[in-house]
């Protein structure tokens, strides 16, 4: 099964660089790419994601101009050649089993998406309690067989499945993610 990572970032170099750390330690896990989309940062990212270009299959796309993060995604979408798209972003810490994990409800073909959770980097205090709230979810949706939410800090989804519903509405400058759930 083959398998891309799409990861949108804006401004966020440092988080960046440690997500990829992350990405390099990932155990168990068949070949995968990993997509960068630069929604138009500020910062140069580039010499980041060129540095980890010997340990991680890496492709790194530029928006020229800032069009959020549903529309990062589906240009993820588009650029990955994987039929597993992994969503995460540069704030978040996957531990090293997590793509490992994330794949495995995948062998059985009825299973549209996954989600998965770890630690994240958050700085906003906004940021921090959502992400507390999303903890609080998993935890509860953990022990269900079915799930109708999955959030892009940690979400699979097989490709065909995201072309099939014209992924993430561009429109929407947060939330996407459970818009795209729910669709």
């Amino acid at each position: 099964m083959k398998t891309s990572i799409v990861v949108p970032v804006f401004n966020s170099g440092e988080s960046l660089q440690q997500l990829l750390v992350c990405l390099t330690r990932q155990k168990n896990c068949p070949d995968f790419e990993v997509v960068i989309v630069d929604d138009c940062s500020q910062q140069e990212l580039a010499p980041i994601v060129e540095k980890y270009g010997r340990q991680l299959r890496l492709k790194f796309l530029r928006h020229e101009k800032n069009l959020g993060p549903g529309a990062a995604r589906n240009t993820g979408i588009r650029a990955a050649v994987g039929e597993i798209v992994v969503f995460t972003d540069a704030d978040c810490r996957p531990k090293e089993d997590w793509l490992e994990n994330m794949l495995a409800p995948f062998a059985d073909d009825s299973i549209a998406g996954v989600k998965g959770a770890y630690d994240c980097d958050q700085q906003d205090t906004w940021a921090q309690l959502a992400q507390l709230e999303f903890i609080e979810r998993y935890e509860l949706m953990e022990s269900q067989p079915e799930i109708d939410f999955i959030d892009t800090y940690s979400g699979a989804y097989r490709r065909s499945d995201l072309l099939g519903v014209g992924g993430f509405a561009e429109e929407l400058q947060q939330n996407e993610d459970v818009d795209l759930a729910f669709r």
